[in-house]
């Protein structure tokens, strides 16, 4: 039995001076200069670009999308990049290069909706997990010689440049897959990051007929915690397509994340869960009162980590349950309150949605998912 891994010691860095890019560091409007971590179209956000000041190329693009709609240059520092008005909701990403050496960023915008016919249709919020991604960021803070993450150090900056110059920590795993999935289905939704949620920025949970947390959300403020609880008994919908989620607190004040919680044994939504590593396994379908597997075979996908249900929360009766074993459900569906939050169970779900994974039912299952996060 195995819990995600959180790096439990500070390692010792080799101080680089490679390319790394940050932000954004604010977002302006006008003659306005806003703290912020999602970008509105027809603003700008401000990124940097360092260690050292040099002249670099960047190029915008949407995540997915070889497209270049916004490039530019500059010598060094802080950059601003405009985000047009036209462009849909979703995340894109800044590519930057000097010489031979390159590094990303990715940009979380809030636009247009999806499809024209969903411009008058509630949506899913979809929530990034920024503070997960900073707080497994191995990134000296202090130029003490030693990497600064949430486990190690106590503390970290939520502005910080990511290691190796590239995308953040699980983006490629957790996040890429679903989002370009997305894209490719035409299914509109909203986006925030839980840092926003944190500042009271941008969308609000309150607001959405269901939240979908793209990524394992390692970390949240207690607030947050209580929110989204009281959210789902209201009769919200959650759905979270991470592992070992909501069972961490940490502080969050300016753009600093401070005083990480030990994880808890049950979540915020009061269900107890253990995260197993397995040899390859497929989910097999036990119940399942919400239709999202009917008609589908009974084996669905193949994973090797299962977050397995030990118990929920008192009065939240189960709704759709799969797992490896009998007895050991770790796709989880279970009504709370007037609501209903969903686990899909396993870090790996994203990756059966990658075109070349050519997976029939976790693609069907997820398009469930999202017209029951649409429905409210």
């Amino acid at each position: 039995m195995l819990g995600v891994a959180l790096p439990p010691i500070r390692h010792e860095l080799q101080q680089a001076r490679t390319l790394a890019a940050a932000g954004p560091l604010h977002r302006l409007t006008g003659d306005s200069i806003h703290l912020e971590n999602v970008v509105p179209v027809g603003s700008r956000a401000e990124l940097q670009v360092g260690p050292v000041d040099r002249s670099f190329d960047y190029a915008l693009s949407r995540l997915g999308d070889p497209k270049v709609l916004r490039r530019g240059g500059r010598v060094g520092g802080r950059f601003q990049v405009g985000i047009p008005k036209t462009l849909r909701t979703g995340v894109y990403v800044v590519r930057v290069r000097a010489g031979d050496q390159r590094a990303v960023w990715p940009l979380a915008v809030t636009g247009l909706p999806q499809t024209k016919r969903a411009i008058d249709r509630p949506r899913p919020l979809v929530v990034l997990p920024a503070l997960t991604w900073q707080g497994l960021n191995p990134v000296d803070d202090d130029a003490d010689g030693f990497a600064d993450t949430l486990p190690s150090a106590g503390a970290v900056r939520l502005d910080r440049p990511f290691a190796g110059s590239g995308l953040p920590p699980r983006f490629e795993s957790e996040i890429s897959p679903l989002l370009r999935w997305l894209d490719r289905e035409q299914h509109s939704y909203d986006l925030t990051t839980d840092i926003a949620l944190a500042r009271g920025e941008g969308p609000a949970v309150g607001n959405a007929p269901g939240v979908a947390f793209a990524g394992s959300e390692l970390w949240l403020p207690e607030r947050q915690l209580r929110r989204l609880r009281g959210y789902a008994s209201d009769g919200g919908r959650v759905a979270s397509f991470g592992v070992d989620s909501f069972k961490r607190s940490v502080r969050v004040t300016g753009e600093r994340a401070s005083d990480p919680s030990p994880a808890r044994r049950r979540t915020a939504f009061g269900e107890t869960t253990d995260v197993e590593v397995t040899s390859l396994a497929p989910l097999e379908v036990f119940t399942d009162e919400l239709g999202l597997f009917e008609e589908l075979s009974s084996f669905i996908g193949e994973f090797t980590v299962f977050e397995v249900s030990r118990g929920l929360a008192d009065g939240a009766r189960p709704l759709t349950t799969a797992g490896r074993e009998s007895g050991q459900p770790a796709f989880v569906a279970f009504e709370l309150g007037d609501g209903i939050v969903l686990r899909t169970g396993t870090p790996q779900w994203a990756r059966e949605l990658e075109e070349s994974a050519l997976s029939l039912e976790v693609p069907q299952v997820t398009t469930r998912i999202w017209r029951l996060l649409g429905r409210g």
